[in-house]
């Protein structure tokens, strides 16, 4: 039974209720939603990145720029103007002199507007960058 009944007998009422079975639910659903999470977060900012046959791996981006097959800009999820975020990387740069800049174009992209993108980070004095790419599929 699920519970215990008072005094022992078979017609005492239930004074305690077992919550084991809720608690492991509860954590069982905790655990999907921590899973899918980051999915659906990635899933919201589909980019279609281009495949390469070597890549370094993941780096720690310090500001990572999206640009849409459209020419949208994003720094770090936020929409941007060219001007805005040329100032945006004048700021990363202010704050650390290592900074690295993460471009995610999109295979639709016209290729100025990667190279822009580029210029204008290299112009706010940010010398490390990345590219980011998906694994080749052999």
């Amino acid at each position: 039974m699920a519970g215990t009944t008072e005094g022992g007998g078979k017609h005492g009422g239930i004074v305690a209720i077992n919550v084991t079975p809720m608690v492991d639910i509860l954590l069982v659903l905790l655990v999907i939603l921590m899973a899918t999470a980051q999915y659906i977060v990635r899933r919201n900012m589909q980019v279609n990145l281009p495949a390469a046959a070597t890549s370094d791996g993941p780096v720690a981006p310090v500001a990572t720029v999206m640009i849409e097959s459209d020419g949208t800009l994003s720094l770090d999820g936020e929409n941007l103007t060219e001007a805005q975020l040329q100032t945006r990387l004048q700021d990363i740069r202010a704050e650390s002199e290592e900074a690295v800049v993460v471009i995610n174009a999109d295979r639709a992209a016209q290729h100025g507007m990667v190279v822009s993108v580029l210029d204008m980070a290299r112009q706010a004095r940010l010398t490390h960058f990345s590219i980011q790419v998906t694994q080749q599929e052999q």
